[in-house]
This record gives C-alpha cells, sequence and structure tokens, in this order.
C-alpha cells in the first residue's frame, strides 16, 4: 500500500468515526442485483460475449451534528459474475465523504472526498497487441471543497477547488509507461434567480491542470460559459449552457499545441 494510498483511507475512516459524536444518526443499507448480457465484454474487435450478474451493496449513513453541521458517508461495492469471460469475478470499491457547514447565515462549506478502486484485470482484453490489462488494478481519489455566499435572496457566489489522482498497481503500466495522473483543479460561478425558483442563470469560470507521471506531459484547459436553468411546472425543467474553452496541450517532450473549443 503506496503512501497515497494510506492518507486517503485515513481520512475516511477518521471522517466515519467522528459518525459517533453525531446527535442524529440515520444508516441505511440497499442491494441490487442485476442480470444482463454484453456482446462485448472486452471492448475489442475480436468480439466477446458474456452473460453477467452483478451486486451492488450500498451502506449509507447521514449523520447531523448540529443545525449548522451534517455529513454523509457511504461504502458502495460492486461484484460481478461472468459466465463466458475471465476472469469471471471482478469487482469494485467506492467509498464516498462529504461534510456540509453552515459557517454564517450567508457562507455555506462543502468538503467531499471519493475513494475508488477498480480491479482492471480480465475487462479489456489485448486488442490489436496492445499491453496486457494484466495487474492493471487502480486507485483514484477526488477531494473537493467549495464555499457559497449569498450575496442577496437572489444571488450567490461559488468557489471551489479539488485534487484527484490515480495510481495503477502495476509499477511498469502506472509511472513507467505515464499512466498515473494527477489533476488539480479550480473554478468560480455566478448565480441569479430572475424569477424566484423558476429561472437562475448562471456565469462560469473553470480551470483544470492535468499532469501524467514521467514525460509523457498534460494539458491545462481554461472554460468559461453562461447558461440558464428553468422550471416550467412542477414536472418539467430543463437547462442550457454554452461556452468556451481554451486548452494547452503538453505532448512530451517539449511539444505544446494551444486549441480553442
Amino acid at each position: 500500500m503506496n503512501k497515497r494510498t494510506l492518507q486517503v483511507l485515513v481520512a475516511l475512516s477518521l471522517l466515519s468515526a467522528s459518525s459517533y459524536a453525531a446527535k442524529e444518526r440515520v444508516v441505511r443499507f440497499q442491494n441490487h442485483v442485476r442480470v444482463g448480457y454484453d456482446d462485448n465484454i472486452y471492448r475489442t474487435t475480436d468480439k466477446t460475449s458474456s452473460a453477467y450478474i452483478t451486486d451492488i451493496i450500498n451502506l449509507s449513513g447521514k449523520f447531523t451534528f448540529s443545525t449548522r453541521t451534517d455529513a454523509l458517508v457511504y461504502w458502495e461495492p460492486e461484484f460481478t459474475y461472468r459466465l463466458d469471460a475471465e476472469p469471471k469475478f471482478i469487482t469494485y470499491q467506492n467509498m464516498y465523504g462529504r461534510l456540509n457547514h453552515a459557517i454564517s447565515q450567508r457562507m455555506f462549506l462543502t468538503l467531499s472526498d471519493r475513494f475508488r478502486y477498480q480491479q482492471k484485470e480480465g475487462q479489456t482484453g489485448v486488442a490489436g497487441g496492445g499491453v496486457t490489462d494484466t495487474n492493471q488494478n487502480y486507485i483514484e481519489n477526488d477531494l473537493l471543497g467549495s464555499l457559497n455566499y449569498q450575496l442577496y435572496e437572489i444571488s450567490d457566489v461559488k468557489v471551489g477547488a479539488g485534487y484527484e489522482f490515480r495510481v495503477w498497481d502495476d509499477e511498469n503500466y502506472g509511472p513507467t509507461l505515464g499512466n498515473d495522473y494527477q489533476q488539480m483543479k479550480a473554478d468560480a460561478s455566478y448565480l441569479r434567480q430572475f424569477v424566484p425558483n423558476r429561472t437562475l442563470g448562471l456565469l462560469g469560470l473553470n480551470d483544470v491542470n492535468h499532469e501524467y507521471e514521467g514525460s509523457r506531459g498534460g494539458y491545462d484547459a481554461v472554460s468559461a460559459l453562461v447558461g440558464v436553468d428553468q422550471n416550467f411546472n412542477p414536472n418539467l425543467t430543463g437547462f442550457g449552457r454554452v461556452g468556451a474553452s481554451f486548452n494547452s496541450v503538453d505532448n512530451g517532450g517539449g511539444v505544446t499545441t494551444d486549441t480553442t473549443s
């Protein structure tokens, strides 16, 4: 277990342990079973089909510490048995925690962390002579934080930031081939209600910096957008977005490409 994995598990454990201090706890257990058929289980040109059975378990808890602070924690493992694929048994692990805190009557803080472990082995095959998927399991973690400040009754300002990384078990496939990555992101938005509870307009700015391990490169993308959300009636809602993205792609070896979309 590497250092970053341990840090994530410690953080989620502390969040789970703090739930015992909650004044109110609501714990739910759900189990979903799916039966299906996939005509291209490995996503390759040489198609292999298989029926499968998937069991998804969700154990979640909502914890209220005070009128200003609450938290949500859930664990969701997914188990799939495939009749005609190798390996026959694959699994995913998802853990998620979110903390909401009212700093004041107008300012609200949200912190969240999502941890995922995926067993990649046996899911992609080796089509076209590509790299084998043996021991390509990975961990992925996405940490986010945001502040929401209410300027007036009809307008809000939101700012947020996040850090995400993915680390593969296979040392050769991960750091050596440059598939491990880390991503920094930040965003800001202004929201205004033109018609209370019906029409909401927004302006947004987003920046993402994505870097792969080693000399593979990465990209930096800055996006600006404007949009509107509309509640036509209690059963019908709609939204629209339009914007532009300015991208700088590092192809490795000092070669950079700039694009606009």
